[in-house]
């Protein structure tokens, strides 16, 4: 039992080792950073510009070199500008940074630096780099289930490759975003995940899968109530219908745009209604509209109204007007020549919607922690099972050596008990008669034969000695007991229905051991015993019955079975039935 217990110990000792090294390790790659550096992290994603405006008054407050505080600082003017979709020209310190994070920082932020990173390439024009370090940053994000990142990942990278023209690579991308923002329930999100996915499928030929995405884009736009949305899914219809030449279609839908009027894109508004009323005849209500596109408009949308107007003066013979038209529209050209990349460029976090409350941050961060902290739990709780598992099979394998044991010791007090017997006995003295027999009969020269049969005479009378011996001793120890003072007493109480004391109890123990000599050895090898066990065990010793020892130890006579049965069951396995554990005690002496 010490032994095992030293075992048990060991285990503890090893689990909670273990446990320890596990959440140093987490915590060796985490660290505790200033509040206002981590609420300056979630503006970020919401209001780049405050975010920046912060970190100048910061200044150079956490410029100390090699802090884990320094660090997280550069890290956030640098996601504070990829948010802002500025460009970061100190290219070496961006990959100080990532150097930083790759080797001893913070792992749980090596996929955001990567991520702006990304975003900083494609705000320099550099898509196929930027496209290299969102697939870099896929590879590092730890949870792959309701991580944001990981699918603004997605989102850009289905950006990037569709303004490669690489709208088959794209796709697969951009449903995953819709899959993640569908499972979020983030309506928002998802309404532009529409929106790309009709341009994609638009882009591959597909138009009525496009404009089934517009279609729920549209719907998703009235549940949210959102009438800058409606508006601009309603214009998206419009052009739609207007391209497949439906143009009442068109005319009702771009209706319908007009009257929400989106103000965040009235060029586009106002040049889709002066193409649909121009194409339908209606010239002086699409004059309306180009010259709203002029004072309203981008450099698109002033484009495309100056082309429209001097065919529009032309047509009427107002020669000075349309010089006038053309030279704009040559001007408005060159301009559109120079912004389609900066345009373009701009376009992956203007579509995609970062106003996240900044509570769904913070509450982001801490899903994050407490995974990770699930995570330490489960890896214990399996190092537990495991080490729990061997020491319960090392348990087993012990015990079972133990039954092992104790049922070869079994074996031997069974053949020596069969030796001992009147039958075996005489078998020997006829052996040795037999061999004394040959030996009188073997002549002088057969020297051979006769030192073969004067050896086996020497083994047999050796044997037929020890088991005399064995009988002899047995006798002796059987006769002692029965002189003794204790067992006359023993015999007495149970013909006098009377009990056993504790002194009583006490002087047939010493009885037994004393007489006995090996009883107690043999006991000490078995499995620990009860009180009442070992009282029955005593009284088989002595040599009573059952019946006696229920009537001594005040117990039914099958109960007495029950012991014998479980004694067995405990010390022998499956080896013994419970009737020889009786014999088995009666064998030691």
């Amino acid at each position: 039992m010490r032994k095992n217990n030293v075992h048990i110990n060991s285990a503890i000792v090893l689990v909670l080792y273990l446990i320890i090294c596990i959440v140093l390790s987490s915590c060796h790659k985490s660290h505790q950073y200033p509040k206002e550096l981590v609420e300056i992290d979630s503006l970020c994603d919401i209001r780049p510009y405050t975010a920046q405006a912060k970190l100048r008054r910061i200044g150079n407050k956490y410029e100390i070199k090699d802090d884990e505080n320094n660090w997280y600082c550069r890290f956030l003017r640098l996601k504070s500008i990829a948010k802002a979709n500025g460009n970061y020209s100190d290219v070496s310190e961006i990959q100080d940074i990532i150097k930083h994070y790759e080797e001893t920082g913070d792992e749980d932020i090596l996929p955001q630096v990567l991520y702006c990173t990304g975003c900083i390439y494609r705000n320099s024009k550099d898509i196929t780099i930027s496209s290299q370090y969102f697939l870099e940053c896929l590879k590092r994000i730890k949870y792959k289930q309701d991580n944001t990142l990981l699918y603004l990942c997605y989102y850009q990278l289905g950006y990037n490759y569709s303004m490669q023209g690489l709208h088959k690579v794209a796709l697969p991308y951009q449903l995953k975003s819709l899959r993640y923002n569908q499972k979020s329930n983030v309506k928002s999100r998802v309404l532009y995940d529409y929106e790309e996915l009709a341009w994609t499928y638009g882009s591959l030929g597909k138009k009525n899968v496009a404009l089934k995405y517009i279609q729920k884009a549209n719907s998703l736009a009235y549940s949210i109530k959102d009438s800058d949305k409606i508006s601009e899914t309603e214009c998206q219809l419009a052009v739609h219908y207007m391209e497949n030449r439906q143009l009442n279609k068109a005319k009702q839908h771009i209706d319908i745009s007009l009257k929400q009027k989106n103000w965040n894109n009235l060029s586009a508004l106002y040049s889709t209604a002066l193409e649909i009323y121009s194409r339908l005849g209606f010239n002086d209500t699409a004059k309306i509209f180009c010259d709203s596109t002029i004072t309203c408009g981008n450099i698109y949308g002033k484009k495309y109204a100056y082309w429209w107007l001097a065919i529009y003066h032309n047509k009427r013979g107002e020669q000075q007007a349309t010089h006038y038209c053309i030279q704009k529209y040559k001007e408005y050209s060159d301009s559109v020549e120079k912004a389609v990349v900066a345009e373009a460029s701009a376009k992956a976090n203007a579509l995609y919607n970062y106003s996240i409350k900044e509570k769904e941050n913070i509450t982001l961060k801490n899903e994050n922690t407490i995974k990770t902290l699930y995570i330490i739990v489960i890896f214990s709780l399996l190092i537990i099972v495991m080490l729990s598992s061997f020491i319960q099979h090392k348990r087993i394998a012990r015990k079972k050596r133990a039954i092992e044991k104790r049922y070869n010791m079994l074996v031997a007090l069974r053949e020596k008990e069969s030796k001992a017997t009147e039958r075996i006995i005489k078998e020997k003295e006829e052996e040795l008669e037999d061999i004394k027999k040959k030996l009188s009969s073997i002549n002088d020269h057969e020297t051979q034969n006769m030192a073969e049969l004067r050896r086996i005479l020497i083994l047999k009378e050796k044997q037929l000695h020890e088991i005399n011996n064995d009988v002899i001793m047995k006798k002796f120890c059987d006769s002692s007991m029965r002189k003794t003072s204790i067992y006359r007493r023993i015999i007495s109480l149970y013909e006098s229905n009377s009990h056993i004391t504790p002194d009583e109890w006490n002087d047939l123990r010493q009885a037994v051991f004393g007489i006995y000599s090996s009883f107690d050895d043999r006991l000490s090898e078995l499995c620990p015993m009860s009180d009442t066990e070992l009282k029955a065990c005593l009284l088989m010793r002595i040599g009573l019955n059952s019946v006696k020892i229920s009537k001594l130890l005040n117990k039914s006579q099958s109960s007495i079975y029950s012991i014998s049965r479980r004694l067995c069951q405990k010390n022998f396995g499956n080896f013994a039935s419970p009737s020889e554990w009786e014999k088995f005690i009666k064998s030691i002496y």
